[in-house]
């Protein structure tokens, strides 16, 4: 039984999943042969299907920024508490962040010469998902809903922001409270406002 000839854009993407950890792991400086052997096909094969080694990882890049950057999971999200939204978001973030972060590492200024217009549309997406599902909590919340998911995008993305090191500074488990209860612990009784006037005398001597 013969299989079914691939598409242009079929083999394209099959060339494209097979090479990600390579690339990843190589950068820019990955070679053709590298590619192909990955891919379990002939250099003239990845050369027809993108022209040359540049256009690969481009390609590359724009898939996995678009796919990473998409807002369908965040649309999908169906939290039971305002705390649910934000540690499933922070974590769904975080992920696709850092992906995106080291790929823009390895390939160095090549990355550079990706369109930009798309990702800029993603994030936006992206911004509007995050203010739709904090919109329910509204009453919760001591900012607006718009403000919440920038807050909570802001967040997660400066959390991501590690050079390609392949793990985020902040944990994903870690943004929820801090971001809905700050870093401040246990009220110092000393500094607290509301400790301090409940020490004062209800009734003058």
């Amino acid at each position: 039984m013969t299989r079914a000839r691939l598409s242009g854009d079929e083999r394209r993407s099959q060339i494209l999943d097979a090479v990600l950890p390579v690339v990843l792991e190589c950068g820019s400086d990955v070679t053709s042969k590298q590619l192909a052997e990955a891919a379990g096909v002939a250099e003239g094969t990845v050369f027809r299907a993108f022209g040359d080694k540049d256009s690969l990882l481009i390609a590359l890049l724009e898939r996995e920024t678009g796919e990473r950057l998409s807002s369908d999971d965040i649309t999908a999200i169906r939290p039971s508490s305002l705390e649910d939204l934000v540690t499933i978001a922070s974590a769904l973030l975080v992920d696709r962040f850092v992906r995106v972060f080291r790929l823009f590492v390895v390939l160095g200024p090549l990355a550079a010469r990706a369109p930009q217009n798309d990702m800029e549309e993603k994030l936006v997406a992206l911004h509007a998902a995050l203010e739709t599902q904090f919109e329910p909590f509204r009453e919760e919340l001591r900012v607006p809903p718009s403000s919440a998911a920038e807050a909570l995008r802001t967040l997660a993305f400066a959390a991501s922001s590690n050079w390609g090191r392949g793990e985020a500074f902040i944990k994903p488990d870690d943004i929820a409270p801090l971001l809905l209860h700050g870093i401040v612990g246990q009220p110092n009784p000393a500094t607290d406002p509301g400790q301090l006037l409940s020490a004062v005398p209800t009734t003058l001597p």
